[in-house]
């Protein structure tokens, strides 16, 4: 277990082997340059954390936030390390891919492509959470297919969107809701807003 510091706020996670486990293996939570924009945005209720891997996203929403967090991720093995470094801070952890629903498969272990045998579930179908405040995607490829499962939640309640476009512009759809993009964290997650 790793102790987590940011500010005076403190928790533990269980870190993977590899590049992401170790920028966190210091004690800094990674991508704290959108974490802190978070934070600084002072939001209230609740946060879709879309492709969460270990919870280090996760864990800060709900510890330094204060938000009701759902975390999403389709990976088992992932999952399960999700579901250990968070649900003892109240995170409702969610072992399913999201999109617009269908089937998807594994490219490499590691994304969804369309077709195949793992089932994509769109999160306006299967739950309605009261008073989103912020989402964040990071799906490799499918925040377009997200985005478009979530729709009535977006519509509704106007959450912060950070999300990382892999391909296709998931901008194209947050603009016909209203949302404005506000600037790019870490070099790759943008946020958009609807004011």
């Amino acid at each position: 277990m790793t102790q987590v510091r940011w500010r005076r706020y403190r928790w533990d996670l269980e870190l993977p082997a590899g590049k992401l486990g170790d920028k966190v293996r210091g004690g800094t939570p990674y991508e704290v340059e959108l974490l802190a924009d978070i934070a600084a945005e002072r939001p209230v209720g609740a946060a879709f954390d879309v492709g969460a891997y270990f919870g280090n996203h996760a864990a800060f929403l709900a510890v330094v936030c204060g938000l009701r967090v759902h975390a999403f991720e389709a990976d088992p093995e992932r999952a399960e390390l999700l579901r250990r470094n968070v649900e003892r801070l109240g995170v409702t952890v969610h072992d399913w891919a999201v999109g617009a629903g269908g089937k998807a498969h594994w490219v490499k272990g590691q994304r969804l492509a369309a077709g195949g045998d793992v089932s994509v579930y769109a999160i306006d179908q299967v739950l309605d959470v009261a008073g989103l405040a912020v989402v964040k995607l990071d799906i490799e490829g499918m925040e377009r297919q997200a985005i478009g499962g979530m729709w009535n939640h977006l519509e509704r309640d106007r959450p912060l969107v950070y999300v990382e476009a892999h391909e296709g512009d998931p901008g194209q759809d947050l603009k016909q809701l209203g949302y404005v993009k506000e600037g790019r964290l870490e070099g790759r997650m943008d946020k958009w807003a609807c004011r």
